[in-house]
């Protein structure tokens, strides 16, 4: 662990966007952010080998570049519009190398436990040297939430016996198990729609089955990003006009 001042110290768990963020954030005002990863590269779901990655190989964000950047750094010419997984990890990667960031990481440090000691926290892990221990004044708790698999208690799914079996979409991991199958995506969340866009493709015929009724929009309108028309800032309806004329183009900086 990086020597520190231990009253300056903040342990962050995970290397994700929201810890690199974290971290850049701290040491800025002065602190001593030190990073904990399970992993051996940082990204956290970006990271295409990452141990708790639910991503594939050529998946694509879901909001424009524009929107998918932290303030202090826009993507380098020639991302695409809706970035790639990959993109988006050399991004990270080059977000934490300009802040100078990855001393502060301990990669292969899978945290096991956090509790509460003596005014402070003490924060357990597992890594190279075995099980080790250390105590923080303060943690931040950075690993996301879409880390595990959760699939509903559905009747009767323990016995489907078609060919491909069932899967979660965190074990998707690209068309090519799916050529020519007939799929049923369950689901209607972002991750079901771009699975099922990109198997109808491949797949025989794929059918999407959802609880309710939701808009779907397309990632562009007349060649702007979506999210770059409906993801404004509040306006009142008078002037919404004049604002919606002040989007900035995909590649622009933001005001």
């Amino acid at each position: 662990m990086p020597s520190a001042d231990q009253s300056t110290a903040v342990a962050i768990i995970g290397a994700g966007p929201a810890g690199l963020s974290t971290a850049r954030w701290l040491k800025a005002k002065g602190l001593t952010p030190v990073l904990f990863e399970a992993g051996d590269d940082l990204g956290g779901q970006w990271n295409p080998v990452g141990p708790y990655t639910a991503t594939w190989p050529g998946m694509r964000t879901n909001t424009s570049r524009v929107m998918t950047a932290f303030s202090d750094l826009n993507h380098p010419e020639g991302t695409a519009v809706y970035p790639t997984r990959e993109q988006m990890h050399a991004y990270l990667q080059a977000y934490a190398d300009r802040f100078d960031l990855r001393d502060a990481i301990r990669f292969g440090c899978r945290v096991e436990g956090l509790a509460r000691e003596e005014g402070g926290w003490r924060l357990d892990w597992s890594g190279e040297q075995g099980s080790e221990s250390a105590r923080f004044d303060r943690v931040i708790v950075a690993t996301g939430r879409q880390i595990k698999a959760e699939t509903p208690d559905i009747p009767g799914l323990d016995g489907f016996s078609g060919t491909l079996g069932m899967r979660h979409t965190n074990a998707y991991r690209g068309p090519a198990d799916w050529q020519r199958a007939s799929v049923l995506v369950a689901g209607c969340s972002i991750s079901a729609l771009e699975i099922a866009a990109e198997l109808a493709h491949h797949a025989e015929n794929v059918t999407v089955a959802y609880r309710r009724q939701r808009y779907v929009l397309p990632k562009q309108i007349v060649g702007v990003p979506t999210d770059h028309v409906m993801t404004t800032a509040p306006a009142p309806r008078t002037s919404r006009a004049r604002h919606r004329s002040r989007i900035p183009a995909c590649g622009e900086s933001r005001p």
